[in-house]
């Protein structure tokens, strides 16, 4: 099959107007990637030098720019491995926010992010780690 050149283009039915062939282009999407070193997307130990890079980018009609950007040496910052799970107006204020599952040595955990005073970043993170034993031992009231 063979296209027809766009000065070419075929009467639309028995309307007897012209095709008038041109598209819009839209933006392209924004990304998000997550890279990990010396470790995987995955609860677990790391290796020694283990590290992560969460980057998110959107194309600003030139060229792609960074939106949100989150680098992690777990031996200096501990493991906290985001990736994207959802992107978009979850709260319906007009603003688009992104959940992430967040990657631990020993658990995982939801996090919030979303632009605020004009920059994106981690609203709400909560590793719901267990409280102290001592914590839990102490009746009420102690």
């Amino acid at each position: 099959a063979q296209i027809a050149p766009a000065a070419h283009l075929p009467h639309a039915g028995n309307t007897g107007r012209h095709a008038a062939g041109f598209q819009a282009e839209a933006p392209p999407p924004p990304f998000a990637t997550t890279f990990v070193h010396e470790d995987g997307l995955r609860v677990g130990v790391t290796g020694r030098d283990a590290w992560s890079l969460f980057y998110v980018a959107r194309h600003d009609g030139n060229a792609y720019r960074p939106t949100l950007v989150r680098y992690r040496l777990f031996q200096r910052d501990g493991k906290a491995t985001p990736r994207l799970v959802a992107w978009s107006d979850l709260t319906g204020d007009g603003q688009e926010e992104m959940v992430l599952e967040v990657l631990g040595t020993r658990d995982r955990w939801l996090a919030l992010a979303g632009n605020q005073d004009g920059e994106w970043q981690v609203l709400l993170e909560d590793a719901c780690e267990a409280p102290p034993a001592a914590a839990q031992d102490a009746a009420p009231g102690e």
